[in-house]
């Protein structure tokens, strides 16, 4: 997500994240609404041609997750103005799940 491309203010913009089943939210950088698997941040209005926030968030994968693969997040951005191109308001973030590692600890006196 990069921003408001248009050539004029963005109204009530909100970016939406739907967690997939194996994953569990933990903490976001931004305020942001949770309910069940679903991440709402609400922006507020974005003048034309302008950068979004980062939104950075933090989530804990489930063992049951499958190895040597990748899970996706859908991302959308919505706003209350009119816009003239919409397809450009989805989209997806991918985090590939590797190896478990087991690292024991030895401490000795």
């Amino acid at each position: 997500y990069s921003g408001n491309q248009g050539s004029v203010e963005a109204s009530d913009v909100m970016v939406t994240a739907t967690l997939p089943a194996e994953m569990t939210f933990v903490s976001a950088s931004l305020p942001v609404t949770v309910t069940g698997n679903v991440l709402v941040w609400a922006l507020g209005d974005l003048t034309a041609v302008s950068q979004a926030p980062t939104l950075t968030f933090t989530v804990s994968i489930s063992p049951e997750a499958p190895l040597m693969d990748s899970l996706s997040i859908p991302l959308a951005v919505g706003t209350s103005s009119p816009e003239a191109d919409v397809a450009n308001n989805v989209g997806a973030v991918a985090t590939f799940i590797g190896h478990r590692v087991y690292l024991p600890v030895l401490m000795r006196e």
